[in-house]
């Protein structure tokens, strides 16, 4: 069998030998893609009955010589239905037929159910609360206080010791000091010999512990700062209800357990415009009372309170309200950006977080997700992308943000000299890359490569084989349009009766190959036509010796046809790739993928393989797939799509990807080890159905592969 088709050899195998017990029954298949073309012609001793689709305009018609039916058809005349397309699709699948009256299963063998999802996060009575319900009973009260961290401002970390992990690593990378700081900095903590102890006495107990110079004792205080100050930004909403009320006459207080200085905590309320008077914020290290053993609550009652009404606005359960309480001070419970994590859809990601690149990545996916305390209050809950830029930070921008990390590590590691992404998915990494390297200030150089199946597997063919395997290659359409779109030939008189017939390359192979022998004159001159302009092409591109070629998914075809026509061995970088010895592209080039385990040749538990659609629709450029390079060196490309059409969307998603490139710069060093496993699983929960797009964003997502067939597929129904 043709290189061609052997890629999906597995599939075939796979299907006979989840269903070689089903040959006796009667069968449909649902899905009339590629994944059908390729398995129909192989499966000559099951009872295929018929086919379905999605497209209630196709019923009736013949496919693969199978009719097209419907679902209260296969009813009638099948035992059993097989949902056959990439996994992405069986859920949106097997919801449109759920309700069958006969077994529905997925191509894997495993019968199609509806996933239990565990909704029990949807119970909790926080979401019944709303900032309008606490302005309104923060109203009722003379007198109000709020907690500082995590009510009215925040860091973008997950937990607050993540910051002295960053001082670690700016310590040895900008002062060449080499210490186990974040440890050192809690153990200080307790070797202080005071209560409430301000952050110099604190670094005076670490100094004790070091025996560092007093020079680098300051510049390691400098530092954490500086580090600090970077991080912390306002819940903004938090804020607006604070500015509200104090506008409002209230008499308001800022009441904080912390280590930082009074002059360091003004110049941050400043900056976000929290105008509190001096006497009013009361700091434990410099009152050394805090609200955690409830001495600062006694003082502050007897101080300040009196006998006047009074409410407290916290988030930590036990110090902010339980504490306050017990003292006669009634509150009102927001919840951290943390706690929103722990409480939400994707709350099972937290035990997850167990490296310090996790805990970064966590906290600034929190930072921009759960700003808001009462953000996931309408969707009980769930969590609700409603813009682009929030859908860019927030589901891609880690996945892209650590694919392009660990793309560097390979570079240092392999010897790269330059990078090639590959159109179109490259469009937007290619971008985000320069721009990563911007901002950090050094990485490899790095280009655009317009590439396409199509326009390398045509100028690759050398030999009658060859041309037999692009003919071969699976294509579902009329003849003339696959004459078209294979070859950049129109079709005419000499194939007249077969030109608006549907065939299926795979299926129809013979036949369409002898069709192909009327036009072979024409079909020589277009592939050495294609060859020399798109060997041009690459001349014009000055490539390295160790070049690095950026993909994201799986078999490497497009790698494989450019190694054949350079006629040299590429190192191609995936997400996920097949590293199973039948794949040709991994016995003729190296692959490496980012997102799979070293054992998991196949990946086949990798979330972002399986859960790929909404990430490859996003992940394009502005034109459609490349076809060819004509005599002027111009790109010739198939018609625009609506991934085209709603392009600008996507430049705003980008937006929100850039940003999160930008905070994750600053708060990770680059020389934390990458921990892709954790962004497999934050991606994989995000999209087990654990949140809702808006209806806006609904719209902009398709699939298309032109290179196999004229049609597209909405992603999100």
């Amino acid at each position: 069998m043709d290189n061609g088709v052997n890629n999906y050899q597995n599939e075939v195998d796979s299907f006979r030998k989840k269903f070689i017990s089903f040959t006796e029954q009667r069968v449909v298949i649902y899905g009339i893609g590629r994944r059908t073309a390729t398995l129909i012609p192989y499966l000559k001793d099951f009872n295929i009955v018929g086919l379905m689709d999605r497209d209630k305009d196709n019923i009736g018609k013949v496919m693969y010589g199978l009719p097209i039916i419907s679902l209260h058809a296969a009813e009638d005349v099948a035992d059993i239905i097989i949902i056959n397309a990439p996994q992405s699709y069986w859920e949106i699948i097997y919801k449109r037929i759920s309700n069958a009256k006969i077994p529905v299963y997925y191509c894997n063998g495993e019968i199609a159910q509806s996933i239990i999802i565990d909704d029990s996060y949807c119970n909790n009575p926080y979401w019944d609360q709303s900032l309008e319900v606490l302005y309104d009973k923060a109203s009722e009260y003379e007198i109000i206080s709020f907690d500082l961290f995590d009510t009215l401002i925040t860091r973008r970390v997950y937990l607050p010791q993540d910051v002295w992990s960053i001082v670690e690593k700016k310590c040895f990378i900008e002062k060449n000091i080499n210490l186990n700081f974040n440890q050192l900095r809690k153990q200080a903590i307790s070797e202080a010999k005071v209560n409430n102890p301000n952050i110099h006495e604190i670094y005076n107990s670490l100094k004790n512990l070091t025996k560092l110079e007093d020079s680098l004792i300051e510049n390691i205080i400098e530092l954490e700062f500086e580090i600090e100050e970077s991080l912390i930004i306002p819940r903004v909403e938090m804020v607006e209800l604070f500015k509200k009320l104090k506008n409002d006459g209230k008499d308001i207080y800022i009441l904080t357990d912390i280590h930082l200085p009074f002059n360091f905590l003004k110049k941050i309320l400043n900056k976000f415009q929290i105008n509190v008077d001096d006497n009013k914020l009361w700091i434990s290290n410099a009152k050394r009372v805090s609200k955690n053993n409830g001495d600062m609550w006694v003082k502050y009652g007897t101080e300040v309170v009196g006998g006047r009404k009074s409410l407290h606005i916290g988030d930590d359960i036990y110090s902010d309200i339980r504490q306050a309480e017990k003292y006669g001070i009634d509150t009102y419970h927001v919840m951290a950006g943390s706690d929103m994590l722990n409480n939400s859809s994707i709350k099972k990601v937290v035990t997850k977080i167990c490296s310090e690149y996790a805990s970064i990545i966590a906290g600034l996916f929190i930072s921009n997700n759960f700003n808001n305390p009462f953000e996931l209050n309408s969707w009980k809950g769930k969590l609700y992308f409603g813009t682009e830029y929030n859908l860019g930070y927030g589901l891609f921008g880690p996945v892209i943000y650590t694919y392009l990390r660990w793309i560097e590590e390979k570079v240092m590691t392999e010897g790269i000299e330059q990078l090639y992404f590959l159109a179109r998915d490259g469009y937007f990494l290619y971008e985000n890359y320069k721009y990563l390297s911007q901002i950090r200030g050094y990485g490899v150089n790095c280009d655009y490569l317009e590439i396409s199946r199509r326009a390398v597997m045509v100028p690759s063919v050398q030999s009658e084989q060859d041309l037999e395997d692009v003919i071969r290659f699976p294509y579902n359409g009329t003849f003339s349009d696959f004459l078209e779109d294979r070859f950049s030939i129109i079709a005419d008189t000499r194939t007249k009766d077969y030109n608006e017939k549907w065939i299926s390359t795979v299926n129809d192979y013979e036949q369409v190959y002898e069709l192909c022998l009327k036009y072979f004159e024409e079909i020589k001159r277009q592939i050495y036509d294609e060859r020399n302009n798109y060997l041009n092409y690459l001349d014009s591109k000055e490539m390295k010796e160790k070049c690095g070629f950026v993909d994201l998914f799986f078999y490497g075809n497009t790698q494989y046809y450019l190694s054949k026509l350079l006629n040299k061995k590429l190192i191609g970088f995936y997400m996920a790739c097949d590293l199973s010895p039948s794949n040709r592209c991994n016995a003729n080039n190296i692959l490496f993928p980012c997102f799979q385990d070293e054992l998991d040749s196949k990946a086949k538990n990798c979330n972002i393989l399986k859960k790929c659609l909404l990430l490859e629709s996003f992940l394009t450029a502005p034109n459609g797939m490349l076809l060819r390079i004509d005599t002027n060196g111009k790109f010739v490309y198939s018609s625009d799509g609506n991934n085209q059409k709603y392009f600008i969307n996507r430049k705003e998603i980008n937006q929100g990807v850039k940003s999160f490139i930008k905070d994750a710069t600053k708060s990770l060093t680059g020389k934390e080890k990458v921990d892709t496993r954790f962004i497999d699983d934050l991606y994989g929960e995000l999209l087990n159905n654990n949140f809702i797009l808006s209806e806006r964003l609904k719209e902009i997502f398709y699939f298309d592969n032109a290179l196999i067939q004229r049609r597209e597929l909405k992603i999100m129904d």
